[in-house]
């Protein structure tokens, strides 16, 4: 299994399994590039196509994400990017 993010309490996480869970806020986001379409993610039976982003967060560190496509407007409200 990869990694995955989930969005809790009004923070994002960043479930992996080869990493320790990343906990970022509005805020911690240092810069966000759209990187073209991402995987399809599966939901119960169906899957969602999604857009994939690279994440540079003020510490540096840097997150390949795929967001669901209907969350992606979402997504960017509550993190502050344009």
């Amino acid at each position: 299994m990869g990694s995955y993010v989930s969005i809790e309490n009004g923070k994002g996480v960043i479930y992996g399994s080869n990493q320790d869970d990343y906990t970022f806020g509005p805020g911690d986001i240092k810069n966000s590039t759209f990187a073209g379409p991402g995987n399809d993610i599966p939901l119960g039976n169906i899957k969602s196509p999604s857009a994939r982003f690279i994440i540079v967060f003020n510490d540096e560190r840097k997150a390949q994400m795929d967001i669901i496509l209907e969350k992606v407007d979402s997504f960017k409200v509550l993190f502050g990017l344009k």
